[in-house]
């Protein structure tokens, strides 16, 4: 748990407390979810009334003003002027409730998903793509219960002192001005997730700033050249071929890795926690052009990295761009324009001219972010009917993590499904998709059996039993 979320809980625990021996036995943890979702919108409304009029919330918890203007800084002309309302989001409010909900199911608490995932990540699942997105989490334990309205006061009370206070390790997000919508979970459950309590109250707030649509990622693009990617690892010989490359002069460049000409290499696993990563590089990049920064990102690569959820024993990254000759119009252009960026890239590592990423027997995971930046450099280029042409960046980052993972890429047909048994100790799991005919999961010990499902969820193939190389990703083809 973070520092200051543990701190939060502590005086959330107390108060609470307190509360509950006054209140008796008021039955509300069980609450129905609508209840909540009540309470929810609820607390985005105290929140803004404390946007809008901060000295009130000062005034409220005992807060002197000259401590928080020096929280505040350059922005303590906020305690003047206050900040408009942050508006409701429905994917954000999905993304706080859903990670609200895991943290309860698998007994943790924290900003990070036990899958790796960062709070931008799960809000681009739920639908919100975002240029700045930040998560705030305060939560209480009790050993009784507590009426809702009262244990939702104290929560958003909690989220606001700390804010205000500057409590170590707290960003401040609700008094921001750089967030204009936000999505507010409130769970309460019987629980043990915190030690000496029966029951827990939470609140998770996600606030956000909408990305331009300029900067959307282009996800299905990403994906594609994953999977070229991959292609060219398993079979460097026939990216020579195809680039016209001399054998001899690549094995020299290869030195003792010349072997992979021969044997290729594993694929990259899919990396949620690196596809952020590269993500928030490319926007920060995106940014820059568009209105330079006052400083470089001060962060190592690794640093980077860890941010979005990825320690790692060795890191790399690589930063590409093309100009096309014009407009794009359609999927199949852009892919095709970025295949070519991809080869430009293949034939600098190849030839000596780039740092080895994607021909490195270094790195096991990968994720990369794919943009459209001609806005960023030529604002009319975004306008309609514009002529300027399509610029793409394309920012990898590769990773060897600290606690390997192998794991299997499988490609079925479109529309099908996968269920997975591990032959060890049978356990069964339904492969949850990255695209469309695409699937990854962590190689069970041992063989296991994959078994095609249809749209329905039911078997339609046979198991099919596999006995990959320990220690290795593997890619598998099932499509017929």
């Amino acid at each position: 748990m973070p520092q200051a979320a543990a701190q939060t809980c502590r005086l959330l625990f107390a108060l609470l407390l307190c509360a509950a021996l006054l209140l008796g036995g008021e039955k509300a943890v069980a609450g129905q979810q609508s209840v909540l979702d009540g309470q929810a919108v609820l607390a985005l409304a105290r929140i803004n009334e404390a946007r809008a009029n901060p000295r009130a919330a000062m005034a409220r918890l005992g807060l002197a003003e000259e401590r928080v203007r020096a929280v505040l800084g350059p922005e303590a002309w906020l305690l003047d002027s206050g900040l408009p309302p942050l508006a409701l989001s429905a994917p954000l409010a999905a993304s706080a409730l859903g990670h609200g909900e895991d943290m309860l199911a698998q007994r943790y608490y924290g900003y990070l998903s036990l899958d790796g995932r960062t709070a931008q990540a799960r809000a681009e699942q739920a639908g919100y793509l975002a240029e700045q997105l930040e998560e705030s989490l305060v939560a209480l334990g009790f050993n009784t219960y507590v009426a809702l309205d009262a244990a939702l006061e104290a929560l958003v009370d909690g989220l606001l002192r700390d804010e205000l206070a500057g409590a170590p390790g707290v960003g401040r997000h609700i008094f921001s001005p750089a967030f204009g919508e936000a999505g507010v979970a409130f769970l309460a459950r019987a629980s043990d997730l915190f030690a000496g309590s029966s029951y827990v109250y939470m609140l998770v707030v996600d606030c956000g700033r909408p990305l331009n649509p300029a900067q959307a990622d282009l996800h299905a693009q990403g994906f594609l050249l994953w999977r070229q990617i991959n292609e060219a690892r398993a079979n460097p010989r026939a990216v020579l071929a195809r680039l016209g490359l001399a054998e001899a002069a690549v094995r020299t460049v290869l030195a003792e890795d010349g072997w992979l000409l021969d044997a290729g290499l594993p694929p990259l696993a899919w990396s949620e926690a690196l596809h952020a990563s590269a993500l928030a590089r490319g926007r920060r990049l995106y940014a820059n052009f568009s209105e330079p920064l006052p400083a470089a990102d001060p962060r190592t690569l690794k640093e980077r990295l860890a941010a979005s959820g990825c320690l790692a024993e060795r890191a790399g990254t690589a930063e590409l761009y093309r100009l096309s000759s014009r407009r794009l119009e359609t999927p199949a252009e852009r892919a095709t324009e970025l295949a070519l960026l991809l080869d430009r890239h293949l034939r600098d590592e190849l030839t000596g001219q780039g740092r080895r990423r994607i021909f490195s027997p270094l790195f096991s995971e990968v994720g990369l972010s794919a943009l459209q930046i001609s806005a960023a450099l030529h604002p009319e280029a975004a306008e309609p009917g514009s002529l300027w042409p399509d610029i793409y960046q394309v920012v990898a980052d590769f990773a060897q993590p600290l606690a390997p993972r192998p794991q299997a890429v499988v490609r079925v047909a479109s529309g099908s499904g996968l269920l997975v048994e591990a032959h060890a100790d049978g356990a069964f799991l339904q492969a949850e998709p990255l695209a469309p005919g695409l699937f990854q999961f962590e190689l069970p010990q041992g063989g296991f059996d994959l078994t095609l499902l249809d749209s329905e969820g039911n078997p339609a193939s046979a198991p099919q039993a596999f006995y990959p190389e320990p220690g290795v990703n593997v890619i598998l083809d099932l499509r017929e």
